[in-house]
């Protein structure tokens, strides 16, 4: 069971603080056409966390951060 709609824009407000994992739903909807637009500031509040192995596998990286890199 997926997500049966057609979006021609998906946008994830505050991906500065959005980790990969909490985009995966809206993205999965995502079709080639689809335009995702990505807002917020990376240099302002990043994501929270505090397990040392989601630090060593580099979580605490927003995807607006890792969209730019």
């Amino acid at each position: 069971m997926g997500i049966e709609h057609e979006f021609d824009y998906i946008l994830i407000d505050e991906a500065g603080e959005a980790m990969e994992y909490e985009v995966f739903i809206p993205l999965q909807s995502a079709k080639n056409e689809t335009k995702i637009i990505l807002s917020g500031d990376h240099l302002q509040l990043g994501p929270l966390i505090r397990s040392e192995l989601c630090l060593q596998m580099e979580m605490n990286i927003s995807i607006l951060e890792k969209s730019i890199l």
